[in-house]
């Protein structure tokens, strides 16, 4: 089927990162030179029924996706089809998804993360070239000569102006009021009411601000989105803002979904919930600052939840707990165990310092998942599940 459409261009992007205006500009592009032919577009992850029966109408094929597929990543090496990748900082993206698109912080998270995970499954497959939302790209002449060069056209200069003009905020936003009056967009769903053949939403502009979730988003979400996307924002060319707390006696931190412990996290855990937080591998570290208010004895104590591996009578599962390379404590499989427990862990600080970092290491051994012990779908051998942690 797509053997017989002379050019397929992928327009993958994060939400929220300029993607649908860069959407529009190519379809326009194409349109200038290709005038005579049919330039179908269309908002797909992967290559489907509604995709294969374009490509057999149309002499060239447009196509929006914020999360690839593996079909889309298979014919992005394809010498037919041009890609480009929109980015913006994930920070902004997750902002304003809440603030233009009505999502509630974790269903913010949990979209741009997935988008996150595909596109750089997409970055490995082909090639591509990046359109980064900082760099202003939405409305810069320089952005439809980058785009020339990679379809291999030229455009009269005139055209390229008049296309900046007919994709301004401001006839974006006046074309948006029509299809409200039309009855087209009735204001309840932004989400899902959509112009298909443009792709934009009702409310779909925003102000075009960078930084904006520095500022608007609290601390405690500024961690969490850290620590999910601790793996990804550097790849991506984008720092990590570190919201991690220090430590004075009395220092009180939760790692759920309302806590900054997320910051503290490193190697080794799952995913953030509601609750806290489960260690998932053989090995996982907190890392905690202490202030130079703390010298001498202290304690470090973790109000933590075991794992169903840690309650069951064969005594083969174990936990030990180290700081600074120091076992402190340690927990063995046992039908006694009670599901939530504290661990007490004493610590020495022998001399005043600006700020000094702890290292606690979850030692697990012989953990299973919940789905292998046939009490969930879960198929993570976790271990033990953190809820809170504080300084003494």
């Amino acid at each position: 089927m797509i053997d017989n459409t002379k050019l397929i261009f992928l327009c993958v992007g994060l939400p929220r990162s300029g993607s649908t205006w860069a959407f529009n500009v190519i379809i326009n592009m194409i349109n200038y030179i290709n005038s005579d032919h049919v330039t179908e577009s269309i908002y797909s992850d992967e290559i489907n029924d509604i995709f294969n029966d374009l490509t057999t109408k149309s002499t060239n094929l447009v196509v929006k996706s914020h999360m690839p597929g593996e079909s889309l990543c298979f014919i992005s090496k394809c010498n037919f089809v041009i890609s480009i990748i929109t980015l913006r900082s994930p920070y902004d993206c997750i902002f304003s998804l809440m603030e233009r698109f009505n999502f509630t912080f974790q269903e913010a998270l949990l979209a741009i993360h997935r988008s996150c995970v595909t596109i750089l499954k997409f970055m490995k497959s082909g090639e591509f070239s990046i359109f980064r939302y900082e760099d202003g790209f939405i409305g810069n002449e320089q952005t439809l000569k980058q785009l020339e060069n990679l379809l291999g056209i030229s455009i009269d200069y005139n055209k390229k102006i008049d296309l900046i003009e007919k994709l301004s905020s401001n006839n974006i936003r006046q074309h948006l009021k029509k299809l409200e009056k039309l009855g087209i967009f009735l204001g309840d769903d932004p989400v899902h009411e959509i112009e298909p053949k443009t792709q934009w939403h009702f409310n779909h502009l925003g102000d075009g601000q960078v930084g904006n979730a520095a500022y608007k988003l609290t601390k405690e979400q500024i961690s969490i989105i850290g620590y999910t996307l601790r793996d990804i924002l550097p790849i991506f060319g984008y720092s990590i803002i570190d919201m991690s707390p220090s430590f004075s006696r009395g220092t009180y931190v939760e790692f759920g979904e309302n806590g900054r412990g997320g910051s503290c996290l490193g190697s080794g855990f799952g995913l953030i919930e509601s609750w806290g937080v489960w260690s998932i591998k053989d090995r996982a570290e907190i890392k905690l600052k202490l202030e130079k208010t703390i010298v001498g004895n202290a304690e470090i104590v973790l109000h933590c939840r075991i794992a169903p591996t840690l309650m069951i009578t064969d005594r083969s599962a174990q936990c030990f707990l180290s700081v600074n390379g120091i076992t402190r404590m340690s927990i063995v499989s046992s039908p006694d165990n009670s599901e939530y427990i504290n661990f007490s862990l004493p610590i020495y600080v022998q001399i005043e310092q600006d700020v000094e970092e702890w290292i606690i290491q979850i030692s697990s051994i012989g953990m299973m998942s919940p789905f292998s012990l046939g009490l969930g779908e879960d198929t993570r051998p976790i271990g033990l599940g953190l809820i809170s942690i504080t300084v003494r």
